[in-house]
Parts: C-alpha cells; sequence; structure tokens
C-alpha cells in the first residue's frame, strides 16, 4: 500500500488513495489517517467497493458508534442507519438540500 493524501484545495477536506479499506489497516497507518482527518476535517476515499461489514469496521477506525432514536438500522448491521426514500412516496422532502445534526452522515 502507497497511501497518498491531497488536499482538496477547499477550507477543508482530502482525497485519500493507495489504501483498499476492504482490508484490516495496521494500528500505525490509522493513527495516520485520524491525524489527517483532524488536520482536514473531512476525508475522501474515492472508488472503494464496502460490504456494510467493512463500513462498520471502518467507521470504528475514526471512533466508537454512536445512538440514534430516529433512524432504523438496516437488517443484520444495527450501525448502519437506513435512510431511504421509495420512488412512490410523495410526502415533501425531509431537508431537501444537504442537512445534518449527526456527524457520521
Amino acid at each position: 500500500m502507497s497511501l497518498k493524501v491531497e488536499t482538496t484545495g477547499s477550507i477543508c477536506g482530502a482525497v485519500v488513495t493507495g489504501i483498499d479499506l476492504r482490508e484490516n489497516l495496521s494500528k500505525d497507518l490509522v493513527a495516520e489517517l485520524r491525524s489527517h482527518w483532524v488536520t482536514n476535517k473531512l476525508l475522501v476515499f474515492p472508488d472503494q467497493q464496502l460490504s456494510d461489514t467493512d463500513l462498520e469496521r471502518v467507521t470504528l477506525y475514526f471512533g466508537d458508534f454512536g445512538e440514534d432514536p430516529f433512524f432504523g438500522h438496516i437488517e443484520g448491521h444495527d450501525h448502519i442507519a437506513a435512510i431511504q426514500r421509495n420512488a412512490d412516496e410523495t410526502t415533501p422532502i425531509f431537508a431537501e438540500t444537504y442537512h445534518t445534526d449527526w456527524s457520521f452522515l
């Protein structure tokens, strides 16, 4: 693996390439990623094809799971929120523009 981190040129954010998040990462690599996260506030990992189990594992690299009483979870994964809108729904869209009160979304 050859970790590469490039800032976006915006006020925050960096693009991380050269790692496969489907693999278990070493403690040193996780510490390096966390350092980049603290510095850049947002990390983008393009072209990663993660399973639900991978997503939960990668999340724990950055901290413990939070609990949220407002979202249901997907079957078999208590820490992945089920956020969806079906094609036939006609109710107004909640928070139509990007909005979150939760740091993990």
